[in-house]
């Protein structure tokens, strides 16, 4: 089994990260070899300029947003 520690869409657009971490969550849920997979960005800031603000899961307020809800299952 694989765990994914980290993935993230590089998207500034945040339809497409949306887009994006729900496919990706399909398609590993579906994979019998991936044990578990984190998504990166639960932080109030972005890590640097490479990251995207659309992949954050947190607000600037360190409070977690919609998405990060949605990856937590909250």
């Amino acid at each position: 089994p694989v765990n994914i520690s980290e993935v993230a869409c590089i998207s500034r657009s945040k339809k497409e990260v949306e887009r994006f971490n729900r496919e990706f969550s399909a398609w590993a849920d579906a994979q019998p070899w991936v044990a578990e997979y984190g998504f990166f960005g639960m932080m109030r800031k972005c890590a640097d300029d490479f990251v995207s603000p659309a992949a954050q899961l947190m607000d600037d307020n360190g409070e977690i947003n919609a998405m990060g809800k949605w990856v937590l299952g909250v």
